[in-house]
């Protein structure tokens, strides 16, 4: 067996010791427990005979350790190298144990981030989905036993993470890993918000420990200000579009009193062919003179609400000539103010 099957030989004999600490058996779990407890002691055992191989006198400090023979099997010690002090790690350990350790548990504490990551949204749909699609007393019960088990993951989930967390502070000395891998408590588990709802891409979003909060203050002012501008960008664009498309209808409106303003002139003189009375003639042609005025009168109140619109590009450089424009605008308005002798105030 290799040093790093020895030390995850190691990993499943934690695991079961853990859940069966987190456990709260009943009388429907009690033969199980025991089938479980059972067979920890074997693994414990076949631990034992491998780890006296890789770990030189160990059998000598376990039986310096008084432990009861009536030992729960979850609470009996493995005396691996974080549970040594500096000077038994150095007489004991070998093949570079410790190193290979230190490596594994730092992706332990990583793994179980990532599980943090899955399991509140899961938890928060299902209570989501209970509370709007379950009614019913049977089918509340199995909605609150599955949402109950979630629960118990997370809780495990973190036990993983804070008993990698420690043996990485025994093993490996203070450096960049602490800010990444930060100590993490049961109320640090932030549930799913509007603001981290669907896949985090940072795996500390969900950990709002105070080391946690400092990493994130240093960039969280970059962050907002790129919003705000992302923002007033997108609103920019949106008006500029709006100004080019009422410029484009205005275009139109004016073809189409100019087309209106032909027909009615076209419209005054009837064809020689039709036999109708005079005055009924000139009354036709003056209607139609004064519908041609009225849209000839449009047509011009068009032309001097039709101003030309600079549209600053919203993808333009602030330092560009058209700022330059605007900040010249305002010294010259300052000092006409300044001139008429007119106080800011007012």
């Amino acid at each position: 067996m290799s040093p790093s099957n020895f030390i995850t030989l190691r990993l499943p004999i934690e695991e079961t010791q853990r859940n069966l600490k987190l456990d709260v058996p009943n009388e429907f779990m009690l033969t199980s427990l025991q089938h479980h407890c059972t067979a920890l002691l074997c693994q414990i055992q076949h631990f034992r005979e491998v780890q006296a191989i890789y770990m030189i006198d160990i059998e000598d400090i376990i039986t310096q350790v008084s432990q009861d023979a009536e030992t729960e099997a979850e609470d009996i010690l493995l005396f691996m190298q974080s549970r040594l002090n500096r000077a038994d790690q150095m007489s004991t350990c070998t093949n570079n144990i410790a190193a290979i350790k230190g490596q594994l548990r730092e992706a332990q504490c990583r793994d179980a981030l990532v599980k943090l990551q899955n399991y509140p949204h899961t938890h928060a749909h299902f209570i989501k989905h209970r509370n709007v699609n379950i009614c019913g007393q049977r089918a509340n019960t199995r909605a609150k036993t599955l949402i109950d088990s979630f629960s118990s993951k997370i809780h495990r989930v973190v036990e993983k993470y804070q008993a990698a967390h420690s043996v990485l502070h025994v093993l490996h000395e203070a450096g960049p890993w602490e800010q990444e891998l930060c100590l993490l408590k049961l109320t640090d588990i932030c549930k799913p918000t509007t603001s981290t709802s669907g896949d985090i891409n940072d795996v500390n979003n969900i950990i709002s420990s105070d080391e946690c909060r400092k990493l994130k203050k240093q960039s969280s002012g970059e962050v907002e200000i790129t919003d705000e501008w992302g923002k007033a960008r997108a609103c920019a664009a949106c008006w500029s579009e709006e100004v080019k498309l009422l410029q484009e209808e205005m275009h139109h409106t004016k073809q189409s009193l100019e087309w209106k303003t032909q027909w009615w002139e076209q419209c005054r003189e009837l064809p020689s062919d039709i036999s109708i009375d005079g005055l009924v003639r000139e009354g036709i042609a003056a209607y139609a003179d004064r519908q041609a005025a009225g849209n000839v009168l449009l047509e011009g109140a068009d032309d001097e609400s039709e101003s030309p619109v600079e549209l600053p590009d919203p993808d333009a450089d602030p330092s560009s000539s058209a700022y330059e424009d605007d900040d010249y605008g305002l010294i010259d308005l300052e000092e006409s103010m300044d001139d008429e002798g007119i106080d800011e105030d007012e």
